[in-house]
């Protein structure tokens, strides 16, 4: 599972890293406290998460969320922002900036590998239902035009 964290704070990107990097069957791990080169990881490593301070100044925070919020259709990465309990107008308009779960920047780094594991897990069940969905359809349209497409059959007297 890929996941970009983009943050200000060098010391909690370095421990997030090197937490997430016990794990590199299960993560790999970008991290990043620029804004540009952090958008230029939206779209050359897609990130199944992203973890990012929204308060950072722009280009990244909140400018960064809606960056993703217009990918999501084609990369569909979920965000998870790291708030200061302050953060009010951050965490009141999250859906409006694409963000799927506020965290308390606080909070331990098994609950943000939790949290990270279970967004993933819940996209990938998304993607398995439009995979599936997608299948049918197609089935169902193949069905449908070999049908058509079949000639009458000529009528004997």
């Amino acid at each position: 599972m890929r996941v970009l964290a983009v943050d200000n704070d060098s010391a909690l990107l370095t421990e997030i890293q090197s937490y997430l990097g016990r794990s590199p069957q299960l993560f790999t791990v970008r991290v990043t406290n620029n804004g540009h080169v952090a958008a230029r990881a939206l779209q050359e490593f897609q990130p199944h998460v992203a973890l990012l301070n929204p308060a950072m100044p722009a280009p990244a925070g909140l400018a960064l969320c809606r960056r993703i919020n217009a990918a999501v259709q084609a990369n569909r990465t979920r965000v998870i922002a790291l708030v200061q309990r302050s953060d009010q107008q951050v965490i009141s308009s999250a859906r409006e900036y694409g963000i799927a779960l506020c965290l308390n920047r606080a909070a331990s780094l098994e609950t943000i590998r939790y949290e990270i594991w279970r967004l993933a897990e819940e996209l990938q069940k998304l993607e398995s239902r439009a995979t599936r969905s997608s299948r049918s359809s197609n089935y169902m349209a193949t069905r449908a035009a070999s049908h058509h497409a079949t000639p009458p059959r000529a009528q004997t007297e």
